[in-house]
């Protein structure tokens, strides 16, 4: 199984995959924000 095999692993229950879908799409978020908040600070 590979690293992210557990994204797709019909094992687990359909709450705990859209908990993980959550978390991936907010980790996501945060990164963009960081990377925005980054940019700024260097423009100023």
């Amino acid at each position: 199984m590979a690293i992210n095999g557990w994204e797709s692993d019909p094992y687990l229950p359909s709450q705990s995959q859209a908990l993980l879908a959550e978390n991936l799409e907010l980790s996501r978020r945060l990164q963009t924000l960081k990377s925005l908040t980054k940019l700024s600070a260097e423009e100023s």
